[in-house]
């Protein structure tokens, strides 16, 4: 948060676009609302913003803006169905490219997928696909 109480723009992970909070709607609802027990870092005693959107500024924390989520290159996670503690939930699912640990060729790890593995086999969220599907 800057002095006037406004919140500072975020690159959106999916996109790679500098965001304004106008366009965060959906991820600042659920960091407000989806997510149980608030997570608020303090200093001094004073409050000083939602951890996971400091966190998002940091790029560690996996979320869409508002246009990635409209044109359905992102969709949203459901953080209360995914098994995390010190690491943030997965806000939102996009495609990534993830480059093979055995082959070291590019393959898409598909944001059905990304859904499938934390949000069905409730696999812990720090966990990262490594491998193709050859490998």
């Amino acid at each position: 948060m800057n002095k006037t109480g406004k919140l500072k723009p975020l690159k959106c992970p999916c996109c790679g676009e500098l965001q304004p909070e106008s366009e965060c709607s959906v991820f600042i609802s659920q960091i407000s609302q989806d997510v149980p027990n608030k997570y608020y870092g303090t200093s001094g005693g004073n409050i000083i913003g939602n951890l996971y959107w400091l966190d998002a500024q940091k790029n560690r924390v996996d979320w869409a803006c508002d246009i990635c989520l409209q044109q359905k290159r992102a969709f949203q996670g459901k953080p209360k169905r995914q098994l995390f503690c010190d690491f943030a939930p997965h806000f939102a699912y996009f495609d990534k490219q993830i480059i093979c640990r055995d082959c070291g060729i590019i393959f898409q790890f598909l944001k059905e997928e990304q859904a499938h593995y934390y949000e069905k086999l409730v696999f812990k969220v720090q966990a990262e696909r490594v491998r193709c599907d050859i490998c």
